[in-house]
């Protein structure tokens, strides 16, 4: 894992260093032996932890294309904080460069429910763009509280696209790695595809507990990697306001159709959990329903 002192913070987040500091620190820290790329709230924190208390050099980047790793330095510095640029964009720039040079990258990913990722993403930002207090609710979700929110999520939420794409504008324009052309292993949990430009480990969220060890033996050879538990206080808090919003969210018709009928989750999960995934965001379902939530969990995963 990426170790970044007080001094190289510093000098990343200052506007007239930044540019110059951070391909420096990035090249000079040692060569991550595993480039962890994923879309954002998949469960990529627990992968990166427990790969670095292993023992293994993890960089964990969500963007690898040159294009987007453009946008998302203006859209950072435009509308977070124009002094800090996340770490992750440097390690992304970097990773980028060494695959752009023929290096043969060793990368992670993890394929995550479409509609659960979603609403996950939107958890993080809920407060900053669109001035939802989550911490009301904390008291059971009430139906005005819901209504807002459910708008905000369908009408001003501008990611819902980004799970639908991640693998083809970031790891196929990046290795040349098509992951739709390669079956995923559905019975094994993972697959590993291969290519000249890089070796790509793909997993999913939901399964990572039984599949995280042997996969891991398999595509680096280590068989003592183990996964770490990731939930800190802060994680559990959100995670509980996360599950009781799940648990009473209904979704429309359309909003499931578009994301249970993409390639994305035709390809990672069987028609049955897909259907049963749909099912339980259904507004079918208009009051909540004993096991609606573990129904959703069955594929999306509990974390937010």
């Amino acid at each position: 894992m990426t170790v970044v002192t007080p001094l190289a913070q510093r000098l990343v987040r200052h506007p007239t260093t930044a540019r110059l500091a951070g391909p420096v620190l990035v090249r000079r820290r040692p060569t991550a032996e595993v480039v962890v790329a994923q879309m954002g709230k998949v469960g990529s924190q627990a992968v990166v932890a427990s790969l670095s208390q292993a023992g293994v050099r993890a960089a964990h980047v969500h963007f690898l294309d040159r294009a987007s790793l453009r946008w998302a330095d203006r859209v950072y510095r435009q509308n977070w904080n124009p002094r800090r640029l996340p770490w992750h964009v440097w390690e992304g720039r970097h990773a980028a460069a060494r695959l752009r040079a023929g290096e043969r990258l060793d990368i992670v990913t993890v394929a995550r429910e479409p509609v659960g990722r979603n609403l996950s993403a939107f958890f993080q930002v809920a407060d900053l763009q669109f001035g939802i207090d989550l911490g009301d609710f904390g008291t059971g979700a009430a139906g005005a509280d819901l209504v807002r929110l459910r708008s905000a999520f369908l009408e001003e939420f501008d990611e819902h696209e980004r799970p639908l794409r991640w693998f083809d504008d970031e790891l196929k324009r990046s290795t040349g790695i098509d992951v739709y052309r390669h079956p995923f292993d559905r019975a094994k949990g993972y697959s590993i595809i291969g290519s000249d430009r890089a070796r790509v480990l793909v997993l999913r969220t939901d399964r990572l507990d039984e599949t995280f060890t042997p996969a891991v033996h398999e595509f680096l050879g280590r068989p003592d990697v183990g996964l770490v538990n990731r939930n800190d206080s802060a994680a559990k808090d959100t995670g509980e306001l996360y599950e009781q919003v799940q648990h009473r969210l209904r979704l429309p018709a359309t909003y499931l159709e578009q994301m249970y009928n993409s390639k994305y989750a035709r390809h990672f999960w069987t028609p049955e959990e897909l259907a049963q995934a749909r099912a339980a965001w259904s507004e079918a379902w208009p009051e909540p329903r004993s096991g609606s939530s573990g129904a959703r969990q069955a594929v999306a995963g509990a974390q937010a």
